[in-house]
């Protein structure tokens, strides 16, 4: 049977396991079944995960998998969990996404996720991206050109050892920490920044899977 990896204060759902946890698509059918009045259909798809969840319905499902023969040697090296742990950790900071549940679970080289996460509207649609205010389209390019990050991340760890009262400000606060946690995370896994990857939640930018 897999073991079950808790993802730090996140609830875990130990009902029941799925039979083949290195088939993505066994893994959506599991989801499927696990919520027949949802009537969860496809919404995107990546290359190492697959996002389902119901025409109205205010969550969505992401599910990963890999059967041995990805990229990652061990799910400890999934860019994504890795990810996945730090944001956890600052549910508050609006700058992530809200994680309702997170569960992964692994078998020898085997390992898969079913991440239950709020519903944010893609900014690869350009009537989306019209939406954003001077402020937000401004950050939209710095956060996917590679230099303007680095040099944004560095004065990020500057700016909040040198200005205590910026913590009056939780956006501002907020922003730089994001900057910062970005910036070591990139530093070890690499960026993965693009527009596929920068979602929106009403008019504020989620940053949803920026490594690989």
């Amino acid at each position: 049977m897999p073991k079950q990896v808790k993802i730090n204060h996140i609830r875990v759902n130990r009902k029941t396991q799925p039979a083949n946890i290195g088939d993505r698509d066994a893994l959506i059918d599991y989801v499927r079944a696990q919520h027949p009045r949802l009537n969860l259909k496809r919404l995107g798809e990546g290359a190492f995960a697959t996002v389902i969840g119901s025409p109205s319905g205010k969550t969505v499902f992401k599910i990963g998998a890999d059967d041995g023969d990805g990229p990652y040697t061990d799910v400890r090296c999934d860019a994504y969990l890795n990810y996945l742990k730090v944001i956890c950790k600052d549910q508050a900071n609006p700058f992530f996404p809200k994680i309702k549940s997170a569960t992964v679970y692994h078998r020898g080289e085997e390992y898969a996720y079913i991440i239950e996460m709020e519903r944010l509207t893609s900014l690869e649609d350009g009537k989306n991206r019209n939406k954003l205010g001077a402020t937000e389209r401004h950050l939209f390019d710095v956060l996917q050109d590679d230099e303007s990050l680095e040099g944004m991340a560095r004065n990020a760890e500057l700016m909040l050892k040198l200005a205590p009262e910026l913590k009056r400000n939780k956006k501002v606060t907020s922003l730089l920490t994001m900057f910062k946690k970005l910036s070591e995370l990139i530093e070890d896994w690499g960026s993965d920044i693009h527009d596929g990857n920068i979602m929106l939640r009403g008019r504020q930018l989620v940053i949803t899977d920026p490594i690989a």
